[in-house]
């Protein structure tokens, strides 16, 4: 019994599955285009799913009947399967997906089961007449719209719980696989031949990650994603400057007559007058401007990733503590 219930925390699991599949992702896994792209598409549209079936359900306080949950009884687990299967495509091996899925099924049958009869137990004669919509592919009939449901920013479960961190993470996948098989293919030699579609993927990866970080603890604890004094306009023209500074050195410029080098211009222009006008700097735009500033003129893409994250940073801080003044930090008290 005891080996039952190791097996089943530390193996059969969701994440655990998910991490084998990475696993066996570099292992295995080679960069097929036909099916790599297609593979993204479908992790994309999972995880729309996933954030509109989580939006929408109400555990434990009533039936949940509107949104997906009018197709399907279960449209998280199907938007795992979309997401899953998104990632297959991405490692293009058939033995991979054969494998993966077959363990898929048992798994999710189980945890579907358990959560059958734990709604059957709460509602009961509500629940014995929405079992007519099929569990998990919607090909059958669906249930009524319901009055009063419907998603919901402000549900618990995008607001206090690690949903939509979980979901940006799905999107280092990609990038994570991509890296691995160029690592993979090209060895060591890698580190040199490595190009700007190779870079921009690394800052992407990095910055998706860290945002996933900072994102949770700020959603379910209030807790500000970047430090106050980052939004500081020295701070700003300060950065703006280190930006350029390091994109001459780092980069190498278009001729001085390039329209693309002529945009960066204009773009940086914006976003040093952008500094001056307050609208315009609550919204962060001057970052943004001298990061697509520099992108352009000196094609270092790699700092696209870098100021969305600061950018989404910024506005998630700006929208969880609307006091804020100066340096100081107000709304940790609020609920």
């Amino acid at each position: 019994m005891r080996l039952a219930f190791l097996l089943k925390k530390w193996f059969v699991t969701r994440p655990a599955l998910r991490f084998a599949l990475a696993v066996a992702g570099v292992l295995f896994g080679h960069l097929d285009p036909r099916l790599f792209w297609p593979g993204v598409a479908l992790l994309a549209f999972g995880s729309l799913l996933h954030l509109w079936a989580k939006g929408c359900l109400r555990q434990n306080e009533m039936l949940t009947v509107c949104g997906p949950y009018r197709f399907v009884r279960h449209p998280f687990y199907l938007s795992y399967l979309i997401i899953d299967a998104g990632l297959c495509l991405m490692i293009a091996d058939l033995r991979v997906a054969t494998a993966y899925f077959a363990v898929w099924f048992v798994v999710y049958y189980l945890q579907i089961r358990r959560e059958e009869l734990k709604l059957f137990a709460l509602f009961r004669k509500q629940y014995m007449a929405y079992r007519k919509v099929p569990a998990l592919i919607p090909y059958g009939p669906h249930a009524p719209r319901a009055q009063g449901q419907c998603f919901s920013w402000s549900n618990p479960n995008l607001t206090q719980r690690s949903e939509i961190a979980r979901l940006l993470r799905l999107g280092d996948f990609p990038l994570f696989f991509f890296l691995a098989y160029r690592i993979r293919d090209a060895g060591w030699s890698y580190l040199k031949t490595a190009g700007a579609v190779d870079l921009f993927a690394i800052s992407a990866l990095f910055a998706i990650f860290f945002f996933a970080k900072l994102l949770n603890p700020a959603i379910k604890r209030r807790r500000r994603m970047l430090p106050a004094w980052l939004e500081a306009r020295t701070f700003l023209v300060g950065v703006q400057i280190g930006v350029l500074a390091l994109a001459f050195f780092l980069g190498v410029p278009q001729a001085w007559g390039s329209w693309q080098l002529q945009a960066g211009v204009v773009l940086a222009t914006c976003a040093l007058l952008a500094l001056f006008v307050r609208p315009l700097k609550k919204l962060y735009f001057p970052l943004i401007l001298t990061c697509a500033a520099v992108a352009v003129a000196w094609q270092v893409y790699w700092l696209a990733p870098v100021g969305v994250f600061y950018y989404g940073a910024c506005a998630i801080d700006h929208s969880l503590f609307l006091h804020h003044r100066g340096h100081g930090e107000h709304g940790e008290d609020e609920k």
